[in-house]
């Protein structure tokens, strides 16, 4: 187990380019998904506003196992596309694109919160987003590297620049290893979002009168 551990860390797995190629990449969709809430037009804005109250949660909501099952769903989704990129020669293309799509779709979230109820929405999108991302996101860009270069061996191999196959461990315990571990820590995130969030925002916006 030692010497697993010690694999997924090793610098191969913590690639500066990639690291750089992700960060850059989820940036660059952060920026778009403000620009488009912040651009929608009035009507846009009040449909939008109209949606984001449908979001938080009522005194008589959906059923518990509706919540659970849909909080699994959001925690694991974009981690489970990316491990599978991972075993083709695809994703060193598109694991980079999920890293911008998971920018944009979360950026566009509190940005659109703040669009629709002012300086408060910050303080609802915190309560929806804040605890899940700080630990879903970690794990994203943790099985992003593993996948990125799973997928480089794969293209590499297929390429004929590699006299070898891939080596074992970029398939084996070392590649399957951190995805068990991130899910271990994705299903504390939907947990925390089906029993949690819910009176947490119920707090927030019973704190802020405009809504």
């Amino acid at each position: 187990m030692k010497q697993t551990l010690l694999k997924w860390v090793r610098p191969e797995a913590r690639s500066w380019p990639a690291l750089i190629v992700l960060s850059a990449l989820f940036l660059c969709g952060a920026v778009a998904g403000c620009l488009v809430a912040f651009r929608a037009d009035e009507s846009s804005a009040e449909a939008m506003r109209g949606f984001l109250r449908g979001l938080l949660p009522e005194a008589e909501g959906p059923g518990t196992g509706a919540l659970l099952g849909r909080a699994l769903y959001n925690a694991l989704k974009y981690h489970v596309a990316v491990f599978l990129l991972g075993f083709t020669m695809l994703g060193v293309g598109l694991i980079p694109l999920a890293a911008a799509v998971r920018g944009f779709f979360l950026s566009f979230a509190v940005a659109a919160f703040v669009r629709a109820f002012g300086p408060g929405g910050l303080w609802l999108a915190a309560g929806a987003f804040g605890a899940q991302t700080l630990l879903t996101l970690p794990c994203l860009f943790l099985v992003s590297l593993r996948g990125i270069a799973a997928s480089a061996a794969l293209l590499s191999a297929a390429a004929g620049s590699a006299r070898r196959p891939p080596a074992p461990g970029r398939f084996g315990a070392a590649c399957f290893l951190p995805f068990a571990l991130c899910s271990v820590v994705l299903c504390l995130s939907a947990l925390f979002e089906t029993f949690l969030t819910p009176p947490l925002l119920r707090f927030i916006a019973g704190c802020l009168p405009s809504l």
